[in-house]
């Protein structure tokens, strides 16, 4: 019970924290471009990102990656 609520509170901040720096990314690039309609670039294409964009958008990809395997390593944890 105890290891379970650990997992969903850590679960949650990495989730978080990952979407919340992939947002900053894109107001980044937002405000350097000016192109508001395009910010989806952001996650599909680091070729058009500066230096400090591309290390948000990195950082928030490897939260929401281990976000994602501290989920499912808590599920396979419960059912097992």
């Amino acid at each position: 019970m105890f290891l379970s609520t650990i997992f969903h509170a850590v679960e949650t901040v990495l989730l978080i924290t990952g979407a919340l720096m992939l947002i900053r990314s894109a107001f980044q690039y937002g405000q350097r471009t000016g192109d508001w309609h395009h910010i989806s670039l952001v996650v599909f294409n680091a070729a058009v990102l500066s230096r400090d964009e591309l290390r948000w958008r990195s950082c928030a990809i490897i939260c929401l990656l281990v976000g994602f395997v501290v989920k499912f390593s808590s599920l396979l944890l419960i059912v097992s």
